[in-house]
């Protein structure tokens, strides 16, 4: 009897062993974590509005594939701070059908110019196991430029709950 109960404890000792093994995330050949690129608590979207010497919007944002979204409102936007908020579901597809129609993928990484006082804005998405990070300050495709703005209106427009300063 004594030697099954032993048995019966190594055996629950390797299972467990081999549950958490498959539980870590995987990593891959550069040694960074990688999920499956449309895990619903993975990173979908980041976008970051640079400052000027105006009056431009300033934040960061993150973005889930569930929607959940973080916001870090710094400047120039009608609140200030950090929030939690929620993207719906037909606010993502809009954003993966843009993402699409405008080739995203396929952008060159940087548009950029000599120029100090104009904003940059910072945009990566990870869809469909892709992963893109775009950097438009100057001379960005027309289409880009509406995609920006149409993220923005999505900002200003959304329920956001404050957490902090």
């Amino acid at each position: 009897m004594r030697y099954i109960i032993i048995s019966l404890l190594v055996l629950a000792a390797f299972m467990s062993c081999k549950n958490t093994q498959q539980s870590t995330l995987q990593t891959e050949n550069d040694g960074q974590p990688s999920f499956s690129s449309n895990h619903k608590d993975s990173l979908f979207m980041y976008m970051n509005k640079s400052a000027c010497l105006g009056r431009c919007p300033t934040y960061i944002i993150k973005v889930n594939h569930s929607g959940k979204a973080y916001l870090n409102a710094k400047d120039n936007l009608p609140f200030k701070g950090q929030f939690e908020g929620q993207f719906s579901d037909n606010q993502l597809d809009s954003i993966k059908s843009w993402l699409t129609e405008i080739n995203y993928f396929q952008l060159e990484k940087v548009y950029d110019a000599k120029i100090t006082d104009v904003p940059a804005t910072v945009t990566e998405f990870h869809w469909n196991d892709q992963h893109h990070r775009v950097r438009n300050r100057w001379n960005g495709p027309d289409e880009l430029k509406k995609f920006e703005k149409y993220l923005h209106q999505i900002i200003l427009h959304n329920a956001w709950k404050y957490i902090e300063d």
